[in-house]
Order: C-alpha cells, then sequence, then structure tokens
C-alpha cells in the first residue's frame, strides 16, 4: 500500500496533466481572437458596425499576457513538474523504503503557488476585459443592428464581425482558464499535504532510527538494537558477605551450648 506521500504523487501528476491540457485552450481562443479582429478585444470600445470594426481597441499587453503566460507557466512549467513528479512516483514505487528530505518539496510549495497567482491574474484580466467588451457590444448593437445582446455564442454579434462571432474563443478561454486556476489551487494543496508528509515520515524514520540505536551489545554495549547475551547467562551483581566471628564448637554463648552439626553423607543410589 502506497504511503501518505506517494499518494500526493499521484494526485500532483493528474493534475499537471490537466494544467498543461488546460493551457492550450488558454492561449488559442485568445490568440485567435485577437488575430480576428486585428487588435486586443480587452476593455475595447467598439464604435461601429464592420469589420474590422473601426474600435478604441484595449491596449495589446494585455491580450499578450492572456495569451503567452499559459504557454510558459500552463503548459511548458507543468510539463516539467509532471515529469519531475513522476519520476518521483516511479521511485516512490520501486524503492518505498526511501523517504525524500522535506526540503525537496518546499520549492514545488512555492513554484505551484506563483502558476496560481499568476494564473489568477490572467483569468481576472480576461474576466474584466472581457465585460468591457460584452458592454461595447450591447451599446453598438442596439444603436445599429437595434437588437438585444447577451454577450453569448450564437447571437446576433456575427453581424458586428461579418461572420465572425469571437465569444466562442472568448468563452472557451475564459472557462478555461478559471479551471486552471482551480488546478493550479489543488496543486498548491496537494503540495503542501506531501510536504507535511514527509515531514511526519522523516520524523518517525528518525525516532525509528534512535529506538533501534539503543539496544545493547555484549557487556552493555549497543549492537543494531539487539542485545546477543540471553537474561540467563548476563552478569548478575555481586553480593557482598560481611564476615563474623565464628564460635567453636562446644563452647557457650549466652548460656547455650552449641553442638556441631553432622550431616549424613548422600548415599549413591545404587
Amino acid at each position: 500500500m502506497m504511503d501518505r506521500s506517494a499518494q500526493m504523487l499521484v494526485a500532483l501528476v493528474v493534475l499537471y496533466v490537466i494544467i498543461v491540457a488546460l493551457g492550450v485552450p488558454q492561449a488559442v481562443g485568445m490568440g485567435l481572437v485577437t488575430t480576428r479582429l486585428a487588435g486586443c478585444p480587452l476593455f475595447s470600445e467598439l464604435t461601429s458596425p464592420g469589420f474590422p470594426v473601426p474600435a478604441l481597441y484595449g491596449t495589446v499587453h494585455n491580450c499578450n499576457y492572456v495569451t503567452y503566460m499559459p504557454v510558459i507557466i500552463s503548459v511548458i512549467l507543468g510539463l516539467i513538474l509532471f515529469i519531475y513528479h513522476l519520476s518521483l512516483l516511479v521511485q516512490a514505487l520501486r524503492r518505498p523504503g526511501i523517504i525524500p528530505a522535506e526540503t525537496s518539496a518546499v520549492p514545488f510549495v512555492v513554484i505551484s503557488l506563483l502558476g496560481l497567482v499568476l494564473t489568477l491574474i490572467g483569468a481576472g484580466i480576461l474576466e474584466a476585459g472581457l465585460y468591457w467588451f460584452c458592454q461595447s457590444n450591447k451599446v453598438i448593437a442596439a444603436r445599429f443592428i437595434n437588437v438585444p445582446i447577451t454577450c453569448v455564442p450564437g447571437e446576433a454579434t456575427v453581424a458586428l464581425f461579418r461572420g465572425y462571432d469571437p465569444y466562442y474563443d472568448l468563452l472557451t478561454s475564459e472557462v478555461s482558464y478559471w479551471l486552471a486556476v482551480a488546478a493550479w489551487l489543488l496543486a498548491f494543496i496537494f503540495s503542501i499535504l506531501r510536504w507535511t508528509a514527509l515531514r511526519r515520515e522523516r520524523g518517525q524514520g528518525d525516532d525509528l532510527r534512535a529506538t533501534t540505536a539503543s539496544g545493547q551489545r555484549p557487556g552493555g554495549q549497543a549492537f543494531g538494537g539487539v542485545s546477543l547475551l540471553a537474561d540467563k547467562f548476563k552478569k548478575r551483581p555481586v553480593e557482598t558477605v560481611t564476615p563474623t566471628k565464628v564460635i567453636p564448637v562446644g563452647q557457650t554463648m549466652a548460656g547455650s551450648t552449641l553442638y556441631e552439626t553432622k550431616v549424613k553423607p548422600l548415599e549413591t543410589a545404587a
């Protein structure tokens, strides 16, 4: 049966596979929208229908962050973490007696926290930018098309972009981002649990070695925790007898006569 740290490794391997898989739609969705619109739709203000739409587009840095951050953090870093934790899992299954130092898990707690923070920032930028983009679309749709929209895929927004509906790709990127935030959060939690499990197992191993080393060698020295002498062969404490005055046989002491006690010799059985 796997120990607790190995179970945490299994969970982390699965989570990093999910993170790598989510990194692709995170980046591709926003990249397609930016290319098709020839500008960054985040925090943009549309002024008239048509394609390309005459608009005051948002700063390109927002779209660059939302597009390229998951490539570096979710795909590349997630793939490295997946390979490394998979190798640790294989080693833990092959040689379960070896307990890694708890300090080896600390860097991955920090890395998973970094991935969580960066992904959460990207999700926040995407969410706020899409809200602004949606409000701008609502205004232009009401002014030029006279059709109310709610900024979901398949609505009349295709009329704004000559047949291209950006909300399919935007929604894909948005959902992938928030799922990636949840995956990084779980990876951070399981990294902490693995670190605490390693500390506990290392502490138990140190206690076991200390208990084993308290055994006795012959003569009272420790020998691998095993006492090699049986109890009946061990040295007994020596009792000291104080000599007393010997009174000759036949003399009296305090009015009493001491007689020599003769013991009948033992007979040898025939």
